[in-house]
Parts: structure tokens; sequence; C-alpha cells
């Protein structure tokens, strides 16, 4: 778009899509109402791409997909794209009446940065949709941060290392920075649908409040177990949860529901106001330095003393989490 129109440069009824090809911006537009993606960029042998400041609406598919190679080509050594930036999009009406996520990312990405993106629906009378920003099938090196992921008809922001026909690994992933409210469902979640393992996932300085499923959870997901892979090395910590689980007893604030992860950790994070419970773990599950309402799991139980949730988080200076994480660090998102 030219300087001063973005947004403005519409495409309807037609998306964007690249094949292969590399050193590539796409930039400032709106694209609405199209029968497939709205942006899809693919490799393989593609780097060096930047899809920003542009504006999706009612897409069949995703609003914005990054894919290594499409779904039924080999993705061999899933080093297939990389060097992507997904920057400051307004992703609005995704996957309404198709399939994937709205902010999709798979098949042998590498390097991938989501960032500072709002993603919603936009339609008050829309029912249907999929998840908001998923990494799956292979995703490495590669981070999701200061996105605003609101009033979606699914869950947040989705792991997912499964495949049903190879063994892809998605590996050193990290969430920050999040602020993610009303949603029906899970708001962060990791699993496994296939094949595929995860394995090196790092969950920080986020804050949920208002939604109907869990906060954060690990999840055996019986695709995952039937065909063997597994999550392991999943760090939560510095995160706050108010009002999760308004669902009722099944959800909460935390929760691991993977009998065979491993390496799963929650530490100098807040817990409040939950609907089913505050946190929730396996056995092996690491628990230190957390404050909730249940004192078999945190060591701080008082009131966390928020300045006026759901307006502002920050602590008040007599708070009992002030000072209480390790090495005199603050619990919570800060």
């Amino acid at each position: 778009a030219y300087p001063g129109d973005e947004r403005k440069a519409i495409v309807r009824g037609a998306g964007i899509v690249s094949r292969g090809n590399s050193n590539l911006v796409v930039y400032g537009f709106k694209i609405e109402h199209t029968p497939e993606h709205a942006i899809r960029i693919q490799g393989p042998n593609a780097k060096n791409i930047a899809v920003v400041n542009n504006h999706t609406y009612d897409t069949w598919k995703s609003g914005i997909s990054i894919r290594g190679v499409s779904g039924n080509a080999d993705p061999g050594n899933y080093d297939n794209i990389r060097d992507v930036l997904v920057y400051g999009n307004l992703v609005e009406l995704g996957t309404n009446g198709g399939g994937g996520e709205i902010i999709s990312v798979g098949s042998g990405a590498v390097n991938v940065d989501v960032a500072y993106n709002e993603v919603r629906v936009g339609d008050p009378n829309f029912e249907g949709g999929d998840e908001g920003i998923s990494f799956k099938e292979g995703v490495r090196d590669s981070r999701i941060y200061g996105n605003v992921i609101h009033d979606l008809s699914d869950k947040g922001i989705h792991i997912d290392g499964g495949s049903s026909v190879h063994d892809p690994l998605i590996t050193n992933i990290e969430l920050v920075g999040h602020v993610v409210v009303d949603l029906p469902s899970q708001v962060m979640w990791v699993t496994t649908e296939g094949r595929g393992d995860v394995d090196g996932v790092y969950v920080h300085h986020n804050i949920v409040h208002n939604v109907a499923g869990d906060g954060f959870l690990v999840y055996r997901h019986p695709d995952g177990a039937a065909a063997g892979g597994t999550v392991k090395n999943v760090w939560f910590d510095h995160n706050t949860v108010w009002r999760g689980g308004q669902r009722g007893g099944g959800f909460g604030g935390f929760r691991v529901n993977h009998p065979t992860a491993t390496g799963i950790a929650f530490t100098n994070n807040i817990a409040w106001a939950n609907g089913g419970y505050d946190m929730r773990g396996e056995p092996g599950t690491n628990f230190a330095h957390n404050l909730c309402q249940e004192g078999w799991l945190c060591e701080e139980t008082d009131r966390p003393l928020f300045r006026s949730p759901p307006a502002n988080f920050e602590l008040r200076p007599e708070s009992p989490a002030v000072g209480a994480g390790y090495g005199g660090s603050d619990l919570g998102a800060e």
C-alpha cells in the first residue's frame, strides 16, 4: 500500500499466494471475503518474508498461513521456510467455514515471529471458526509474542506437534507478553495430535482473564496418545490467570492433563478467582513459588491484591506476590 493508504487497498474475493519465493513483503492490504486463505506464504526454499500491517476479514480458511510445504507434500527435514515476520496485522473472522487456524504456521517453519497482531472474530453473530494462532508440525526456534486475542469461538494459542504421516519435532518455542480475554475454550495449550513431539516451550509473562476453559493446559490428545507423540519440557513462568475456567469444575487456571508428559513446571505464577481450580498437575509436575487459593500447591495463598482487575493487573505494594518469586521477583505477569 502507498504510505498513508494502508489497509485501503482492498483485495476482495481472492487471496495473495506465494510459493517458493524469498525476500518478499506483503504490506498494508485489506483482504476480505476469500474462498481460501487471505495470505498464504509457502515454501519450500523460501526465506526472508514479512507480512506486516494487513487486515484480513471473512476468510474461508486462515487469515494468514505460513507453511513449509503444502499439506500433501513430504516436508523432508522440516526446514522449508525460514526467517518470517508476521507483525501488526488485524486478522478478523478467519476460518469462516473452512479448516485451519486463523494464523497458522507449520510444516517445517524455522525462525518465525508472530508478534503484535490482533486476532478476533469481529461479528457478534458468528458461531464457527477455529483457533487463534497455531504452531504445528515441525516449527522450531520461533516465537509468539505481544498479540491481543479476544472474542473467538475456539482456543487462543495452540502448540501442536502432531502429524499423521511424519515425525516432526516442535522445539525452542517462546510465548510471551499476551493479553487474552473472553474466550469460550482453552487459552494456551500444548499437545500433539499425532506422531510428532513437542520438546521445549517457554510460556511466560502472559495475562489471561474471563475465559471459559483452562488458562494454560498441557493435554494428552487421544490421536497423539494412539500415534506415540509426546510432550516434554514445558515451562510456565510469571503468568497471571484471573477468572479462568468459567465453565465450571472441569476447568481452571493451570492444568496438566497428560500422564506421560515430562519436565512440566509452573513457577512464579498467579492463579486467582478461577472456576474449578487454580492449578492441577500430574505426578512429577514441578510447582514452585506460585500464588493461588489452593494451599497444598502454592506457597502464597493470600489475595494477590491487583490494583483494579481486569483493567489493571499491577500489584499493590502490600501484595503478598511482591518479591515472592525466584530471586526476589514479583509473581505473575509484569
